[in-house]
């Protein structure tokens, strides 16, 4: 059985409904991003935010903190996401 039935059996929500749909999209969507422009300033913003997070963690030796592994994912995900958008506009990764 693969995870879409088992998560269906489950009485959830299977991950390819998530990903078609995304129920909870227009309550993430940030009303400011109105075109490219905007999303990479977004992006950059979110990066920004969990880039202080993790210096501040890491300076104040936090790096036992169960927010710590959080902070640092978010932050790799977020540089992987302007990496890849800036290469598909065109621009320097």
């Amino acid at each position: 059985m693969g995870l879409d039935e088992r998560m269906k059996a489950a009485g959830m929500m299977p991950v390819s409904e998530m990903l078609e749909k995304d129920p909870l999209g227009k309550f993430a969507a940030h009303a400011g991003v109105t075109d490219l422009e905007s999303f990479e300033q977004w992006i950059q913003q979110r990066r920004a935010e969990f880039l202080r997070m993790q210096a501040q963690m890491t300076l104040d030796g936090e790096e036992k903190d169960e927010m710590f592994e959080w902070v640092v994912a978010h932050n790799a995900v977020l540089a992987e996401v302007i990496a890849n958008f800036r290469q598909a506009t065109g621009r320097t990764p």
